[in-house]
């Protein structure tokens, strides 16, 4: 719970800076989710914005997933063929 109320402040003081000063704040220094800290922004194409995390997946003939990647480059085997 003290890991959410430290991102609470964080995001108070994140709104504070962008809507009361009108400063801009870095994507990378952006809390989209005081629950979720490594929530992220998607945006695809013309689409409405999401937040959560992207994932590519890599699928055999069969439709079975046979990896997975996070936008952020770790890998993460899921199944094997």
């Amino acid at each position: 719970m003290e890991g959410v109320n430290i991102r609470r402040r964080f995001t108070i003081g994140q709104t504070e800076r962008r809507v009361l000063r009108g400063q801009a704040v870095a994507a990378n220094e952006k809390i989209v989710s005081p629950f979720e800290q490594h929530a992220d922004i998607i945006v695809k194409g013309g689409r409405e914005v999401q937040y959560g995390h992207k994932l590519n997946l890599t699928t055999g003939r069969s439709g079975l997933i046979l990896e997975g990647r996070q936008s952020s480059g770790q890998r993460t085997v899921l199944a094997h063929a």
